[in-house]
This record gives structure tokens, sequence and C-alpha cells, in this order.
């Protein structure tokens, strides 16, 4: 058990070594100078084999994450309590606190936990939420807002998708580890 969290945890890992992350100053763009970055999606021809070493699957797939990271700060980082962001064109809503800024994850495939986006011209809608009195539950021992959030009004942030498919060349051979054959 303890190693296949071990793998679990290397995957995660690995996983979030190939999406990127960008600090980003929303005042900086508009839709006439929006941030620009490509998103390359890179397929590879895979076999996967059974414990028998029989072909379970051999087919093109994609072997990298086509999801990008984005932090924004906030004008004022005191009393600071939440962040939210939607897409525009796809109507998701994602992000949280990340320290001081706000933390939104973008991707081009339709995810739980982040904003869908398109190639071309995106439009992130985005605020944040100020608290200015916490208090400790007593039984719990959590924080909470003694009051209402208070959000400020929605900014945008502008984001142009260049999209890009590459196939790699070769092939990539999956198998089974001796603990997942012979537990």
């Amino acid at each position: 058990m303890e190693k296949k969290l071990m793998n679990l945890m290397f995957f995660i890992l690995v996983l979030a070594s190939f999406t990127s992350c960008k600090t980003v100053d929303p005042n900086e763009t508009s839709e006439s100078n929006p941030d620009s970055n490509t998103i390359i999606r890179k397929k590879q021809r895979q076999i996967k084999y059974d414990c028998d070493g029989h072909v379970v699957s051999d087919k093109v797939v994609t072997i990298n994450s086509l999801s990008k990271i984005y932090k924004i700060a906030p004008e004022n980082r005191s009393n600071l309590w939440s962040f939210r962001a939607r897409g525009v064109q796809s109507g998701d809503t994602a992000g949280g606190l990340w320290g001081t800024k706000g933390k939104f994850t973008v991707d081009m495939a339709p995810t739980l936990f982040n904003i869908q986006i398109y190639p071309g011209l995106n439009e992130i809608k985005y605020r944040f939420a100020y608290c200015y009195e916490v208090v400790t539950d007593p039984v719990t021992d959590n924080t909470q807002c003694a009051h209402t959030p208070e959000w400020t009004d929605e900014k945008s942030f502008w984001l142009d998708i260049e999209y890009k498919v590459v196939t790699l060349d070769g092939f990539r051979e999956v198998r089974p580890s001796e603990d997942e054959c012979h537990p």
C-alpha cells in the first residue's frame, strides 16, 4: 500500500512539473493587448501491456498537461479572505488563494477544477474577497469570517492562446510494476 501511495505521489509531482505557472499583472492586459501563451499538445504512440505481457492498448495518446497556472496579486493584501476566477467563454469558475495571491488554472480540456479555455482570445473575470474580523470556532478550531466577506468588483484578465499539436516519433511502452502484478 505504501509503495502505491509513493507511486501516486511521484506521478502527481511529475504531472505538476509539466504544468507551468505564471504570475501576471492583469492591469497590463486588455482585449487589444492580451497576455499571449502557446499550449502545445504532445502526442505519441503508447503501447500498454498487462501482467502477462499481452498488449492491452496500442494507440496515440496525449503525453503532457494542457493546463497553465496563473497568479494575480490583489491591489490590497491586508485582510485578504478569498479569490474567484471565471472564464467568460466557458462559464467555468475556479481559483483560490495561494499565499497573498489569487491562483487559478486554465486548461484546454473540460475539467472539474480548472477553467476551460479555447484557442484565440479568452477573458477571465476575477475578484477578491476581504474579511475584517476573523474568529476561531472554539470547538473545531477552524477560522471563519465574522461577517459576510466583502467582494471587490470583477476585473478582467485577457489571454490569447495559440494551440499546437505535435506528434512525437517513436513509441512509449507502459508495463505494470511487479507490485501491481503480484500484490
